[in-house]
């Protein structure tokens, strides 16, 4: 092999050694801007991941609000159950003493005709007497 045949071939091999550089250097830089925008991409979703922690603590603590309500609520509802049950209590007794006085009233209804029916009587025997007197004397 010549000099000039070694040149040559040292003149090809710095030529693909060139396209080779030059080649790395354009993927280098693809790789860079690649890894450019997963950082930008990953503060991004770091970002999106922090708001939906606070999102999550936010729900979380309304839904403890919530339930606490919902305790709270429960707690009235029996009491007003309990209420209701204590009032029909009482409106059962009202009524058994409503009876009972209709019963008592159905009995003095009963001894008044009684006692009108003997006032009555007595009404007529003394009309008997008063024209058995005045017819005698």
């Amino acid at each position: 092999m010549s000099t000039e045949d070694r040149v040559a071939e040292l003149e090809s091999a710095f030529v693909t050694l060139t396209r080779l550089v030059q080649s790395h250097g354009e993927r280098f830089d693809t790789h860079l801007s690649w890894i450019n925008r997963l950082g930008e991409a990953s503060a991004d979703s770091e970002q999106k991941i922090a708001a939906l922690v606070d999102a999550q603590i936010r729900t979380e603590d309304e839904l403890r609000r919530l339930a606490e309500q919902g305790a709270q609520a429960n707690a009235r509802i029996d009491r007003l159950v309990e209420q209701s049950a204590q009032a029909n209590a009482r409106i059962d007794r009202l009524a058994e003493q409503g009876a009972q006085a209709n019963t008592r009233i159905d009995r003095l209804a009963e001894q008044s005709a009684q006692a009108n029916a003997r006032v009555d009587r007595l009404a007529e025997m003394v009309e008997r007497l008063m024209e058995g007197r005045n017819g005698q004397g």
